[in-house]
């Protein structure tokens, strides 16, 4: 979710969204009516000599101590919960002192102890799994999620359609192998490829943040990601192709395949092209796939060529703006030589 209404926001980095509309305004600062900032005392780092010892250590407390995902992940469980009560708003407040903490304890190496019957209420209310929307935001399997409620997110879901892509009733089912060359692949989560390709999936920040000055960085950290997937499953690239479409379209369904497509599209193409050259062409107008009888047809029958004439001409009279000519009202102004 964006914050979008904040009495004191906090600039460390992160993107923000700014949203200049009434509706969300006011529908923020109706939730934000009585609600002010937490004040809590942490604790601060002892002073010493910074040695590579101690930078050590603060790596091995940040990395021990340090993860703030499990107590987000609790916080998003409330949020996401069918009633929020004010005994759920204080969990929320002490998980938000709780996460403030995490993130300073590789320096302050010091994390707050609960009272046993603070520690009891927030059990009760972070021993779910994880909201409905994780299927989409994380990529959670089905039984990892707890069952869809009217929480905002889950409404949100609810709205955004299955699949982005809608397919011509005139076009057959699509067929993940026309993406592919037909040759061997593998599923396998534990296959040096889908290993491969899941790492560049998890930490794409590490190419973009190494890139952030360089012209065109989508690109570049794509042409990176993708070496690392070919070197590091040390096999050939149709393989690779093939199991990452394989995987992909069949296992991981529900999978985000921007970086499948960043990394391989021009291969998958290629795979396409191949495949359906054999099979025609397809009408612009009906939608559906022909074989044509001469290497310029465009479309399947006359009657559709007839159509896609007029729809052409129409389009040329409203592109092309008329030429109109210039009077000269007093010719006076003109001087001859």
């Amino acid at each position: 979710m964006v914050m979008i209404w904040s009495v004191t926001p906090m600039c460390d980095g992160d993107k923000s969204l700014v949203v200049k509309d009434k509706t969300l305004t006011n529908c923020a600062k109706r939730n934000m009516s009585d609600i002010v900032p937490l004040a809590y005392d942490l604790k601060k780092a002892k002073g010493g000599i910074i040695t590579p010892e101690s930078l050590y250590e603060g790596m091995i407390k940040a990395y021990t101590g340090g993860r703030i995902g499990p107590v987000s992940n609790n916080i998003t469980k409330i949020w996401n919960s069918d009633e929020i009560t004010q005994e759920a708003l204080d969990v929320v407040k002490w998980l938000c002192f709780e996460n403030n903490a995490v993130i300073d304890f590789a320096k302050t190496r010091w994390s707050p102890t609960r009272p046993t019957n603070v520690d009891n209420i927030i059990r009760k209310y972070t021993k779910h799994n994880v909201p409905h929307f994780f299927i989409y935001a994380k990529d959670k399997e089905l039984w990892q999620v707890e069952p869809t409620n009217n929480s905002t997110m889950n409404r949100i879901s609810k709205a955004i359609p299955s699949s982005r892509v809608k397919y011509s009733k005139s076009i057959g089912k699509f067929d993940w192998r026309v993406l592919t060359d037909g040759g061997e692949y593998t599923v396998c989560e534990n296959a040096p490829v889908i290993k491969a390709y899941n790492y560049c999936l998890r930490h794409q920040y590490q190419f973009n943040d190494e890139n952030d000055n360089v012209k065109g960085a989508d690109t570049y950290a794509a042409k990176m990601m993708r070496e690392k997937i070919l070197a590091e499953s040390g096999a050939e690239l149709a393989y690779v192709v093939n199991s990452l479409v394989a995987y992909l379209y069949t296992v991981k369904q529900s999978s985000n395949k921007k970086l499948l497509w960043d990394c391989f599209g021009w291969d998958i193409v290629g795979n396409i092209h191949s495949n359906v050259a054999e099979i025609g062409r397809i009408c612009p107008i009906c939608g559906k796939r022909f074989k044509p009888s001469v290497h310029n047809q465009v479309c399947c029958s006359v009657e559709c060529a007839h159509a896609a004439d007029v729809q052409n001409k129409r389009i040329s009279r409203e592109t092309v703006k008329p030429i109109v000519a210039e009077t000269v009202e007093n010719t006076q102004d003109f001087v001859s030589c």
